[in-house]
């Protein structure tokens, strides 16, 4: 059985922006709490939340199961808390609720560490007040219409367990396959006929083309940077496979499936968005409060920002980020010119979050983050990033 701390009190505006608080809000279920303790649990109840405190991972799965749950709220780096928050990200019906990390210091590393372990969106200890007013806010996912098949074939079902669960929040009909046998029984004609896209492990991508498969189908092949002649020949050279790193961001192969299904997108655009992942603090423009966010891609004048904060589009920020190669950080002022809500299918395919436009910063700051770019540009391979 779940115990939950309930209390109502007034709840806080989001980043303190009139903008904000102008969204729609929705009647809160339970938030999961694992290992954040106790005051952190009582400021979000004292919020309006109802707050199940360090339930077990088969209570937490059945309170999801039966629509319970909102959010799930932990600790990274608590080897309880990380065990259940694992063990829930397993379960299908985790799909459509956010983790959220809290850190017990507002840093730029400890957001960094916090992000790479999967959560949704990361917020300071002291910042209760801004977590409890981001929960209340969550987007209700729309009725679902028709969504793009993918297959997920890797051994490892830890491993397909995460693929996947990235791929469905996206929209994405998901089937899995643990080998080459169960990758060329689910590439079927409906498969095929929707240009579907294949995430595979360069094991079982190169299994399947000694069994006589081809890659016809858009293909992400996920690897440690080595990959076997055979598989490397094949696939030199073609525009329906992208090359993902196994350390990298799992969320990153939803950009990848974005330039492998509309090439052309990169040409149209006045500068390529490249991936790129760093800690970034944003606040209104003239505030001293602010919150959390980390950069997904970037272009030449402007960047995509993974948040569940969402803001009016014209809303002005100020943010603070580390470009690529730089050894300190840039201050630039920016504008938000399109969200994208968590739950919510449909194109762009990218994690929830802001894109914003560049508005302003010094010259030393603008050349900063505009060398970094460039520098990213030229790694990726223009003009196809990652692509083999």
């Amino acid at each position: 059985m779940l115990t939950t701390t309930e209390t109502s009190g007034p709840a806080p505006t989001e980043m303190r922006s009139a903008a904000v608080a102008a969204l729609p809000e929705v009647r809160p279920r339970r938030v999961l709490a694992l290992g954040v303790g106790r005051r952190v649990a009582v400021a979000l109840g004292d919020a309006g939340l109802a707050v199940a405190l360090d339930p077990s991972a088969e209570d937490a799965a059945a309170a999801v199961r039966d629509r319970q749950v909102s959010a799930v709220v932990h600790v990274p780096g608590m080897p309880v808390a990380d065990a259940v928050a694992a063990r829930l990200r397993m379960e299908p019906a985790f799909d459509e609720v956010p983790f959220v990390g809290v850190v017990a210091r507002s840093r730029f590393d400890e957001v960094e560490v916090a992000f790479a372990t999967g959560v949704d969106d990361v917020i300071a200890a002291d910042e209760t007040a801004l977590l409890a007013a981001r929960l209340q806010r969550l987007h209700t996912r729309a009725a679902d219409g028709v969504r793009l098949p993918a297959i997920v074939a890797d051994p490892d079902r830890r491993a397909r367990a995460t693929w996947g669960r990235v791929l469905r929040r996206a929209g994405f009909d998901v089937r899995f396959a643990a080998d080459a046998a169960g990758l060329a029984e689910a590439c079927d004609a409906r498969f095929t006929g929707m240009r579907g896209c294949v995430v595979a492990d360069g094991g079982t991508a190169l299994a399947h083309l000694q069994a006589g498969g081809d890659l016809g189908a858009l293909w992400v092949i996920c690897t440690d940077g080595h990959l076997p002649a055979a598989l490397a020949s094949a696939a030199h050279g073609r525009p329906n496979v992208a090359i993902h790193g196994q350390d990298d961001p799992p969320e990153n192969i939803l950009h990848l499936v974005n330039e492998l299904r509309e090439p052309r997108l990169g040409e149209l655009r006045a500068s390529r968005r490249v991936l790129y992942g760093a800690p970034v603090r944003l606040r209104p423009a003239g505030r001293e409060e602010g919150a959390w966010g980390m950069t997904y891609n970037l272009s030449a004048n402007g960047f995509y920002i993974r948040t569940l904060c969402g803001l009016p589009t014209g809303t002005h920020l100020w943010l603070e980020l580390r470009p690529p190669g730089a050894d300190r950080l840039v201050h630039v002022e920016a504008k938000v010119v399109w969200s994208k809500p968590f739950g919510a299918f449909g194109r762009p395919i990218v994690p929830a979050g802001m894109g914003f436009e560049l508005v302003d910063a010094t010259a030393a700051d603008l050349e900063s983050y505009a060398s970094g770019y460039r520098a990213l540009l030229a790694r990726s391979g223009v003009p196809a990033p990652h692509r083999m």
